[in-house]
């Protein structure tokens, strides 16, 4: 009987989150920053609960021609767009804005936009980017079960003299390259999405990051906030017996558990900033000692991202 949760070896990192979240949608703020470190998560927590949404955001896809006795089953592209339901069955039947309400894209917004401005009226090319626009949905939900490695950002703002955190995903690697320990820069942030990032909606993420000559008024992270560098990303020793909580499935033959872990008393790690832990499953026997490892599918890591707003963000 699983009544419990062991950890045979474990893992945690932590990083103050930027004291700008929450930013709306689409809203850029500039920043200077000094790079303190950056460290890499396992898998996006967030990611299945985010693509899943996005699918039923966008809802229902157009049907191919051909379906219901061989007469075309949807309206051309010039008909279709312009009346409620148009191409999709739904809403303003516009896929394009559909796509960015449903992602929060930015930058494939606008490449999609720029297809269908050039396209005009022609009913067949403008028909070939709606077909790309719900391919790139269809990318996106049916990867729900992929492991989206996340990359922490821990650094410094020389101008509002602050610590602050940005998460970068996996289509951000250009720019997690540009974030070397040391490195001065004047960067763009906003509020992440899944379509352009590869994570979650709604985190704190950069978006553009440039080498510039620093203003006279920074004030490097040594200087202003010594305790800052001498805080690090890395493994900590916790408990052996550091128990999480197993949650089974109500639908019956499915199998299917949910874990998930609290951090255990005595480590110094503010609860709800970003960690990770791996774990082994253990069945426990009638004295609640643990008897024996069970196999099990599925990532053996838990993983905890927040995107809270600290109380104190010069600390």
């Amino acid at each position: 009987m699983l009544a419990n949760l062991l950890l045979s070896s474990l893992a945690l990192a932590c990083v103050s989150m930027s004291a700008a979240f929450p930013m709306r949608e689409g809203s850029i703020e500039e920043r200077w920053i000094e790079v303190i470190e950056q460290y890499e998560l396992p898998a996006d927590p967030q990611w299945a609960e985010t693509v899943k949404s996005v699918g039923s955001k966008f809802g229902p896809r157009s049907e191919p021609e051909g379906r219901g006795g061989g007469s075309k089953s949807r309206d051309s592209s010039s008909d279709g767009v312009k009346r409620p339901g148009g191409l999709v069955g739904r809403g303003a039947g516009d896929p394009l804005s559909r796509f960015r309400e449903a992602t929060g894209s930015v930058q494939l917004y606008e490449e999609f936009r720029a297809r269908i401005e050039k396209a005009g009226d022609n009913d067949r090319s403008r028909d070939s980017i709606h077909a790309s626009i719900e391919r790139e949905v269809d990318r996106i939900v049916k990867s729900a079960k992929a492991d989206r490695k996340l990359v922490v950002v821990r650094a410094w703002d020389g101008i509002k003299r602050e610590s602050v955190c940005f998460v970068l995903g996996e289509r951000q690697s250009a720019l997690s390259g540009k974030c070397k320990a040391g490195t001065v820069l004047a960067v763009e942030t906003a509020a992440s999405n899944c379509a352009d990032h590869a994570q979650a909606n709604g985190r704190p993420t950069l978006v553009e990051a440039k080498l510039r000559p620093m203003p006279s008024e920074f004030l490097r992270c040594a200087a202003g906030a010594a305790d800052l560098t001498a805080l690090s990303f890395g493994m900590i020793d916790c408990p052996s017996d550091w128990a999480g909580v197993v949650t089974k499935s109500e639908k019956v033959g499915s199998g299917e558990l949910t874990v998930s872990f609290e951090l255990p008393p005595g480590v110094q790690l503010e609860p709800g900033l970003p960690w990770s832990c791996e774990f082994k499953l253990m069945e426990l026997d009638s004295a609640g000692l643990p008897a024996r490892e069970v196999p099990f599918s599925g990532p053996s890591r838990a993983v905890c991202v927040s995107t809270r707003r600290k109380p104190d963000s010069t600390g």
